[in-house]
């Protein structure tokens, strides 16, 4: 997925929010753009943590990704 698709995905995923899920999400946003992140962070993950890190961008890549509305739906069941 490039960027482009990336960004289109996302938006669309927002348009599904309501209002205090939009809130929440911008303040994810909000905070992931504010904080500083680094090398030291990955890093200081365990090889446990940093195998199941790469291990689910290797599935994510391959198209093995749950879809965020079926989360949600099965959640709210």
């Amino acid at each position: 997925m490039n960027i482009s698709e990336l960004k289109v995905q996302l938006m669309r995923q927002m348009d599904l929010l309501d209002k205090n899920q939009l809130r929440e999400f911008s303040g994810i946003v909000c905070n992931l753009v504010h904080s500083q992140y680094g090398i030291a962070d990955w890093k200081n993950l365990s090889i446990l943590e940093k195998e199941g890190i790469l291990d689910s961008i290797k599935q994510l890549d391959a198209g093995n990704g749950i879809p965020h509305e079926t989360i949600i739906k099965g959640l709210r069941n």
